[in-house]
């Protein structure tokens, strides 16, 4: 009977070592598997911190954009810093172009100058920007001369042209078409002596501008000529002196009596709406 439980148990023992064997690497398998969920924790946890990241950079970028590259530009009413003061929740202001961009107002000023020897020779004007810096000029009509003994009188021209002058920098402009006025004169004279005639002209003083510094910087105006006297040499008048007087010659002015000319300036700085 011993003999026969001893068997037995062997038997049972043999059987359980088997089974042992064959779920054991179940077991362990069921635990690889098991621990999966803490491998795509870990993944879980890295995406997070990755989405993190990315959305408070978004709302660091999103909290400094609408306001960059426009610091400093005024409007042309004052020289405060207008881009100051509309630049709440990215909205700085200014003309809203096709894309949804707001802009600053640009500067925008008339302007009357003489010779240089007359009562108002220069016509300046201070801006503010850290940046950009494009000047728009036209010609304007004639202004009444300013000899009081004469103040209906003024000498109509059809061209007109001015230097144009920032920190130091001085442009002379191309002959400019004077609103209101006849130009034909001008522009044939300009023809023939190979010369341009718009109607207004953009020059870039961009150069003039020291990044970082909002200026002020000063725009001026001065020195004009006009066709005048090319008009009136058409009339009968300077005989013989065509290339003299033809296409412009610098305007009239004395201590007394000087002609006034006219124009329009628009000053684009940084932010600023494209002339």
């Amino acid at each position: 009977m011993s003999n026969f439980w001893t068997l037995q148990k062997s038997s049972i023992t043999r059987k359980s070592l088997k089974r042992s064997q064959e779920i054991g690497p179940q077991i362990a398998t069921h635990k690889t598997k098991r621990a999966l969920p803490g491998n795509l924790g870990d993944t879980m946890r890295k995406y997070t911190t990755a989405f993190m990241f990315i959305a408070i950079s978004s709302a660091m970028t999103g909290s400094l954009t609408g306001c960059l590259g426009q610091p400093y530009a005024s409007n042309g009413s004052s020289n405060n810093w207008a881009g100051q003061a509309g630049c709440q929740n990215g909205n700085c202001g200014g003309s809203g172009g096709s894309s949804g961009q707001t802009f600053v107002p640009n500067y925008a000023y008339d302007f009357t100058v003489t010779g240089p020897a007359g009562p108002e020779p220069t016509y300046s004007r201070s801006v503010n920007t850290d940046g950009k810096l494009l000047v728009k000029i036209n010609a304007g009509p004639a202004a009444n001369v300013t000899n009081p003994a004469f103040p209906n009188f003024s000498a109509a021209y059809g061209c007109a042209t001015f230097n144009v002058s920032v920190t130091g920098q001085s442009v002379r402009t191309v002959l400019l078409e004077a609103s209101g006025g006849n130009s034909y004169y001008c522009r044939y004279a300009a023809w023939q002596n190979n010369r341009e005639v718009l109607q207004e002209q953009v020059i870039d003083f961009s150069d003039r501008v020291t990044y970082g510094n909002p200026g002020p910087y000063t725009v001026s105006v001065s020195a004009p000529q006009y066709d005048f006297y090319c008009i009136l040499g058409w009339a009968g008048f300077y005989v013989g002196a065509y290339n003299s007087v033809c296409p412009v010659k610098n305007a009239y002015t004395n201590g007394t009596s000087s002609h006034r000319i006219t124009g329009h300036l628009e000053i684009e700085v940084e932010g600023g709406s494209p002339l």
